[in-house]
C-alpha cells in the first residue's frame, strides 16, 4: 500500500511550503510596518493592514489548493486498497474538507494586537519593524500549519478507511504507518500490531502526550501531527 509514502511526501511538501509561506508574510509586513504613519521616528497611526494580508491569503489560497492532488492520491490508495469504487461524495467533498484550514483569524489576530500595543506605547518604528518580523519568523505561519495542514492528510485517509470499515462492518484493524524519532510511546506500543474494533474504541479512555481531546481515536490515532491509521479487515 503507498499510503504511507503519500502521506509523509504531502507533510515533506507542506513544510518545506510553510518556509516559503512564512517568508512571504515577512516580506509583507515589514513592507506594511515602514509604511505606517510616524512622528518623530515613532509610530501615530495604525495604518491599513487588510489590504496586506488580503494579498498574503490570495498566496496562501494557491498553497491549499495545491494539496487538493494529494489528498486524490490518498482517495485512490485507499480505495485501491479495498478494491472499492471512489463514491462521487468524496470528490466533491475535498474543497469543504480543506474549508477547515482556510482560518487565518489567528494570525491576523495576533499581528493587530500587537500593532496596537506599539501605538499605544509609541514605539520606534524601525525597532517595532525588527520585532514584528521577530513574531512572524518565529513560526506564526509554521504554527499553523503544524496544527492544520500536516494533520489534514492522515485523518483525511482515516475518515475514508473507517467509511469503507463502516459499510464493509470489518471488525479487526492492524496500526500502520511506521516510526520515526519522534514517535509517541502510544503509537510505538501498537505499530504493525492487529486489534478487535472493541479494543481499539477502549483507547479513547485513555490519556497520552499529543492525543487531541474530543476526537475519536480512529479518526485520530496517536494525536497532533500522527501519521499512523488503521487499516481493517
Amino acid at each position: 500500500m503507498e499510503l504511507d509514502k503519500i502521506i509523509n511526501n504531502a507533510i515533506e511538501y507542506s513544510d518545506k511550503e510553510s518556509d516559503r509561506l512564512q517568508k512571504a508574510l515577512s516580506a509583507a509586513i515589514i513592507s506594511f510596518v515602514l509604511s505606517m504613519p510616524t512622528k518623530g521616528g515613532k509610530i501615530s497611526g495604525r495604518g491599513n493592514l487588510g489590504p496586506v494580508l488580503d494579498k498574503w491569503k490570495s498566496v496562501y489560497a494557491i498553497f491549499i489548493a495545491s494539496l487538493i492532488p494529494y489528498l486524490k492520491d490518498i482517495e485512490s490508495s485507499v480505495y485501491e486498497y479495498y478494491k472499492q469504487p471512489i463514491p462521487e461524495k468524496f470528490n466533491t467533498n475535498i474543497n469543504d474538507y480543506l474549508q477547515n484550514v482556510y482560518d487565518l483569524n489567528s494570525i491576523e489576530i495576533s499581528l493587530e494586537n500587537y500593532i496596537y500595543r506599539a501605538i499605544i506605547s509609541g514605539e520606534d518604528i524601525q525597532t517595532f519593524a525588527k520585532e514584528i518580523v521577530k513574531v512572524v519568523d518565529g513560526g506564526l505561519v509554521k504554527d499553523i500549519i503544524n496544527t492544520y495542514i500536516t494533520d489534514l492528510f492522515a485523518q483525511y485517509a482515516r475518515i475514508l478507511i473507517n467509511s469503507i470499515a463502516d459499510e464493509l462492518k470489518l471488525k479487526t484493524g492492524t496500526y500502520l504507518g511506521g516510526l520515526t524519532k519522534d514517535s509517541r510511546e502510544f503509537c510505538v506500543e501498537k505499530n504493525g500490531k492487529n486489534f478487535t474494533r472493541s479494543e481499539i474504541e477502549d483507547w479513547n479512555k485513555l490519556t497520552w502526550h499529543g492525543k487531541i481531546p474530543g476526537i475519536d481515536v480512529k479518526t485520530q490515532c496517536g494525536g497532533y501531527r500522527c501519521v499512523h491509521y488503521i487499516i481493517w479487515q
